[in-house]
């Protein structure tokens, strides 16, 4: 289903990010680095797409661009909880 939206609209972020996540699920990690490469907007790299890109690595057993990925995702997540409203 992810798939197919996806390809209804291949400029949404969301849509994007939920396809990568169920690749992963599906045990297709790097299909799921595939479509997070393509995710591009003025809010990316976004916290949760370094958390999935950082879960597809590890699925690949490449430790060091996992770790490297869950770096950005905690700087960006602790980055977004300083934003003042």
């Amino acid at each position: 289903m992810y798939a197919a939206l996806h390809v209804l609209e291949p400029d949404n972020s969301i849509v994007a990010k939920a396809l990568a996540w169920a690749s992963i699920e599906a045990g297709q990690p790097l299909q799921a680095l595939k479509v997070l490469d393509g995710v591009v907007g003025p809010r990316e790299p976004d916290a949760l797409l370094q958390l999935l890109r950082a879960r597809a690595f590890a699925r690949l057993e490449r430790d060091d661009d996992a770790h490297v990925a869950m770096q950005a995702f905690l700087a960006l997540r602790t980055a977004a909880a300083r934003v003042v409203p």
